[in-house]
């Protein structure tokens, strides 16, 4: 268990999350990184002053969650 909480519930950011990024038109013809760069960019407005030890947990949980959807857990 980390040794900091959120501001908000998990079910509260996803809301905002997906509300951020509804709000953009977003038309890709680039790569994964673009759709990354989206997402951080939204993650950082909705969750605040991230710090460096919160973003790497954030990217850990992120990679673990897809491989759990990819086959290479």
């Amino acid at each position: 268990m980390n040794d900091y909480n959120l501001p908000y519930s998990l079910k509260y950011c996803t809301t905002l999350l997906a509300r951020e990024l509804n709000d953009k038109h977003i038309w890709y013809e680039g790569d994964v990184s673009d759709f990354g760069n989206e997402v951080g960019h939204s993650l950082g407005r909705v969750i605040e002053n991230l710090t460096e030890e919160q973003i790497r947990d954030f990217i850990s949980g992120l990679k673990h969650g897809i491989s759990l959807t990819n086959g290479t857990h």
